[in-house]
């Protein structure tokens, strides 16, 4: 969770809320979804009421982290919310990024493949029950059926971590130490002698600073991952990687075959999105505000007034 998120004090808010009888039905309430199955909580509705608190950030602007909270799956799509009034967009939009009316891409950029933590909510949910790297050869053979662009492939600072420990511990080579293979798997070595088989021409592995990188791509494909809230404000044309079998967001996404032709298709409407996701976002901030958490739980109509 964020850094200012105090788990405890959150706990402790709810279980005086519960002690005055408030709430309307047992409600479980998921505070840290790190080791949560993805794909259970995405796929399916909880049988009881449920509470999914899920913690990000802004990626460009950590003034104001937030929680993504939606009600009994992790799915926002998976319930019939209420409709987001005018005032709460906007006052959610005044601390997301900055929303570019147009669409903004370098048309001989680059495209961007974008990941999250290989070790997170999804990682047992790939595609066809192959790993990640291999899932990640197979969507450049399909972008190469239609572009020669180049590629660039990003991934996730914790999969840099990792790679940089377990190359701490070979040069080292510290005695009766042993990798648990499936824990400490390595996908950037995985993935670089994957490129190397398959020879592909202009695919690199890099992570530069990220919003240098966004100004340089023509496109981004990305999954399951709330930094797309940040790409969809700066205007990027998005595509989904369909690397997992599971997808947190719709309606923004661009079919592959047009990944060419941007210039003369009608892009998803960007607004209308934010529209949608954005009545799941509740500042951080809020939850410590004078029953802040009461009203997050009255929007959800878990308590009673």
């Amino acid at each position: 969770m964020n850094e200012d998120y105090n788990k405890s004090e959150i706990i402790e808010s709810i279980n005086d809320i519960n002690k005055n009888n408030k709430f309307k039905i047992n409600t479980n309430i998921y505070l840290n979804l790190k080791k949560s199955n993805g794909e259970y909580f995405v796929n399916n509705i909880t049988s009881e009421l449920s509470l999914f608190f899920s913690g990000s950030r802004n990626n460009f602007d950590e003034k104001y982290n937030y929680q993504f909270i939606t009600i009994n799956s992790l799915n926002p799509n998976k319930y019939n919310y209420d409709y987001l009034s005018n005032k709460r967009y906007n006052l959610v939009k005044s601390k997301m990024p900055k929303f570019s009316k147009k669409y903004n891409y370098k048309k001989d950029g680059y495209i961007l493949l974008l990941f999250s933590n290989s070790t997170g909510w999804f990682k047992n949910n790939l595609k066809n029950k192959l790993s990640l790297a291999d899932n990640i050869i197979n969507l450049i053979k399909d972008i190469r059926r239609y572009t020669d662009r180049e590629i660039i492939i990003r991934l996730h600072p914790k999969d840099l971590e990792k790679h940089n420990f377990i190359n701490s511990l070979k040069i080292n080579n510290f005695k009766k130490v042993k990798l648990k293979k499936k824990k400490y798997y390595d996908l950037l070595d995985t993935l670089n002698n994957l490129l190397k088989i398959n020879d592909f021409k202009k695919v690199k592995l890099k992570n530069d600073n990220l919003l240098d990188t966004l100004n340089n791509s023509y496109c981004c494909f990305t999954q399951n991952s709330k930094i797309i809230f940040d790409l969809v404000n700066i205007g990027i044309p998005l595509f989904n990687l369909n690397c997992y079998n599971v997808n947190y967001f719709n309606n923004i996404f661009i079919k592959l075959k047009y990944i060419e032709n941007l210039e003369n298709i009608n892009l998803p409407d960007r607004e209308l999105f934010l529209k949608y996701y954005y009545r799941f976002i509740f500042f951080t901030y809020e939850l410590y505000e004078k029953d802040g958490l009461n009203k997050i739980l009255k929007y959800y109509n878990i308590i009673d007034d």
